[in-house]
């Protein structure tokens, strides 16, 4: 059926990016000549989780060591976005060398990406549609609620029931399976990686917290149980130390249990921090209404990142693991490549710290992991530096910096972190130049970009890759506009447009490819509409899909200043569609919306003069001249201001000598009005 078929191909994409020694590894996929899927997977010679129990008469660390393994395979999936969502004792196979082999990723599914809610009439799903293991499956997979990492943990507690059945009784286990398997999400465990420490916990004597409720007594007899030989020696050696045991024992223990605390603390800090930024997020940025939830998610994690970066001797992996943080938080605040919450200095602020959690591990040569994470942020704050500070050279040098780093990494150390950062850099590249109207080098750029993405690894999801070269597309599209090659620019945006719109339906709302889809399909009409009547109205539908796709990214990002300037630009492409049509009096009036609405923003900038000038322009259309001449007259006072404080884009620039040009008509009495650019 299309649905298996579907399911088949979904299970490739998925194992395509989840490499892990835990995981059975995808080799090879495809389709046949006649469309049939198929994938070439590492053979798996070993049995299900309980029958190797059974066969082995396992032991009780034998068990655990099991359990752990595949919470390791479950942990790395959740890392990578991926939620299994049918773990199940015959989905965990053990080879005859004792590793664990997680399967069956065919009904895994994005953390965010809904199933149809089941009913026994069969509307909307049925329970036999719905895919999913009785007595292993979490109770919200009978509803419509989104997948997320809690349902894995609540699937993981089941396994362990049943693989430690024998150790049912036993107080600490029941109490770390009645979390994992709370029937609210909300009240499992936060995390894999919490639930295995617990259960090593269990297994090495140590406290557990889901049983410990901060009785002293409980804690001392873990303490007791792993110093057997140490506390207790025979009759008269016990009478002798008591005493001083009671006195340094005790102590030894105080000081070893708040060490145990305060370990365990630091590391659901780091958890959480993570949770936050990468788990957490992604599910709220795809929502309507949720900035403010997001605003105070950052506010959180840059608590806990706080504390992380005032740890005693830190060791690598923990400043590179705060780096990186700092870097995804800032990137949420306000990174130019992404859509964000508009928090400038903020994001500016935890830059530099991520350069400072980095400084102690950049030794030359630096690793690949540490070069990475360095790119990435110079490329960001180039663009920062080129979009708020209007300091071209300054961005420019972060930027190419950004790609030496990267270069430097030898090829054999360039794994799917490499590759996707030196993607971050190229669209950072692209951007700076079409930004500064650089277009030959920005065509340049759109090749070069291509051809990395020609070698990208298997690893690497298809659907990144197609969405790439969507957005190459886009930037090659106006290398060809700002030239005035619409002829070259109309089949490329075309392209880049329809591609991003099927790769959006797929990840509706996805706020990054809506940015884009609205760019592609305002510019693509653009483009049209200056070539030929014939191509402007074959190239309607892109301005229609473009103004609604701007709609959905402003209801999603309402702090995000990119946001509301596709959202204007797409406006003003209508507004000016309208009066292509010699719809005037409507052509108008949403131009006016658009002045309006820029003017609101406060202090007048180029961008608001941009717009007055657009009003103008269809004014002039209308033939009526007051508003031409009034616009225009408004657009070019505020143009020299920006031109006066330096901050005056190549953009804006261009339209300068047709602007004043077209003022001295004005200023002569004349309505015979020339081009402005």
């Amino acid at each position: 059926s299309q649905r298996l078929v579907d399911r088949f191909r979904r299970e490739r994409q998925i194992l395509a990016k989840l490499r892990h020694p835990n995981i059975a590894q995808l080799f090879d996929g495809g389709e046949t000549e006649d469309g049939s899927p198929y994938i070439i997977m590492e053979y798996v010679e070993g049995k299900p989780l309980l029958a190797w129990a059974e066969a082995a008469n396992a032991s009780r660390n034998a068990r655990i060591d099991k359990l752990l393994q595949a919470c390791a395979a479950v942990g790395f999936a959740h890392a990578n976005l991926i939620v299994h969502r049918d773990i199940t004792p015959s989905n965990v196979m053990v080879t005859a060398d004792g590793v664990v082999k997680l399967i069956d990723f065919g009904i895994a599914r994005p953390a965010g990406v809904n199933e149809p809610a089941p009913s026994l009439s069969g509307a909307g799903g049925s329970l036999q549609t719905l895919s999913l293991t009785p007595g292993y499956a979490a109770p919200e997979r009978m509803t419509r609620a989104e997948p997320t990492t809690a349902a894995d943990v609540y699937s993981l507690g089941k396994l362990a029931q049943t693989l430690l059945e024998a150790d049912a009784k036993n107080p600490e286990l029941a109490a770390i399976i009645a979390r994992a398997t709370a029937h609210a999400p909300q009240d499992r465990y936060a995390s894999v990686d919490l639930l295995a420490a617990d259960i090593k916990a269990w297994r090495d004597g140590y406290p557990v917290l889901a049983f410990n409720t901060g009785r002293g007594r409980y804690a001392f007899s873990k303490f007791i149980g792993r110093h057997k030989r140490a506390t207790w020696a025979t009759g008269l050696g016990l009478a002798l130390l008591l005493a001083a045991f009671v006195g340094t024992g005790v102590a030894f223990f105080r000081a070893e249990h708040a060490r145990e605390a305060e370990a365990r603390r630091f590391d659901e800090v780091r958890t959480l921090a993570s949770y936050l930024l990468f788990d957490l997020n992604e599910q709220l940025r795809r929502v309507p209404g949720n900035t403010l939830a997001r605003a105070d998610l950052v506010t959180k994690a840059q608590g806990y990142l706080d504390t992380l970066s005032k740890a005693e001797n830190p060791d690598r992996d923990l400043r590179l693991e705060t780096a990186r943080g700092y870097f995804r938080l800032a990137e949420i605040q306000n990174s130019p490549l992404s859509r964000n919450l508009g928090m400038t200095e903020d994001a500016r602020g935890n830059l530099q710290r991520a350069r400072n959690a980095l400084g102690a591990i950049e030794a030359v040569p630096a690793s690949a992991d540490v070069r990475v994470t360095r790119a990435r942020i110079d490329a960001t704050d180039g663009l920062i530096v080129q979009t708020e500070e209007k300091d071209p050279a300054r961005g420019r040098a972060l930027i190419d910096e950004a790609v030496k780093l990267l270069d430097a990494v030898p090829a054999e150390e360039r794994g799917d972190d490499w590759h996707l950062a030196r993607r971050d850099v190229g669209r950072a590249d692209m951007e700076f130049l079409s930004v500064n109207e650089q277009m030959a080098d920005l065509k340049t750029a759109a090749d070069r970009h291509d051809a990395l993405i020609n070698v990208w690894p298997q690893s690497i999801p298809f659907d990144i890759a197609t969405i790439e070269r969507a957005i190459t597309q886009y930037y090659r599209g106006l290398s060809f506009t700002y030239t005035d090659n619409d002829a070259g620019a109309v089949p490329v945006l075309h392209d880049s447009y329809d591609t991003l719109l099927r790769q959006e339906r797929k990840a509706p709302n996805d706020p990054d490819l809506l940015f884009f889809l609205a760019w592609a399909g305002g510019e693509g009409y653009g483009a049209a509409a200056r070539l030929s009547d014939e191509a402007m109205a074959e190239a309607e539908y892109m301005l229609t899909g473009a103004a609604d796709a701007s709609r959905r990214l402003v209801a999603i990002e309402d702090r995000d200043e990119s946001a509301l300037t596709v959202a204007t630009a797409v406006g003003e492409t209508h507004a000016q569609h309208l009066g292509n049509n010699k719809r005037f009096p409507e052509a108008i009036a949403e131009q006016k919306r658009i002045v309006a609405l820029k003017a609101a923003k406060g202090k007048p900038d180029a961008n608001l003069a941009f717009s007055e000038m657009i009003l103008g322009l269809i004014a002039s259309k209308a033939k009526d001249r007051q508003l031409t001449c009034e616009s225009w007259t408004t657009a070019n006072q505020h143009f020299t201001e920006q031109e006066k404080l330096g901050k005056l884009l190549p953009f804006h620039s261009a339209f300068l000598p047709g602007l004043r040009k077209n003022l001295d008509v004005c200023v002569k009495g004349g309505s015979t009005f020339g081009p402005l650019r």
